[in-house]
């Protein structure tokens, strides 16, 4: 993530980070990570307008039963926009995002304010 906000982003990035060590198959992990990757890029093209105290967040933990994972992403940045449509997405980012989460047979509900955050949940 380093490198991605290094990259693309015209101010500094903190990021937040409250990930509890959990054991995630290789193939589920893969996934996960380019999801992280995509949302992260989103957030430096179109979160982030710079001049401000731009932060990134990531959390991942398990439920209580130790058998769903729940992964949340956001940034305090520009609010997700109302008129895009998780359900049917135009860009190939979200399609991207919405094609890996399926393949994790997982769930994503998306809070757009008063920050956006991705909340993503899949069975271990």
């Amino acid at each position: 993530m380093d490198s991605i906000f290094t990259t693309y982003s015209t101010s500094e990035v903190s990021i937040e980070k409250k990930i509890e060590p959990v054991r995630i198959p290789a193939k589920k992990a893969v996934s996960l990570g380019l999801i992280v990757n995509e949302l992260a890029t989103n957030s430096t093209k179109h979160g982030f307008r710079g001049g401000g105290e731009d932060t990134f967040f990531i959390s991942l933990k398990k439920d209580t039963t130790g058998q769903v994972c729940r992964l949340n992403v956001g940034n305090n940045g520009e609010a997700f926009p109302a008129e895009v449509d998780l359900q049917h997405p135009e860009t190939l980012g979200m399609q991207l995002i919405s094609s890996l989460i399926k393949q994790l047979s997982g769930e994503m509900e998306l809070i757009r304010q008063p920050r956006s955050e991705f909340r993503i949940t899949f069975p271990l």
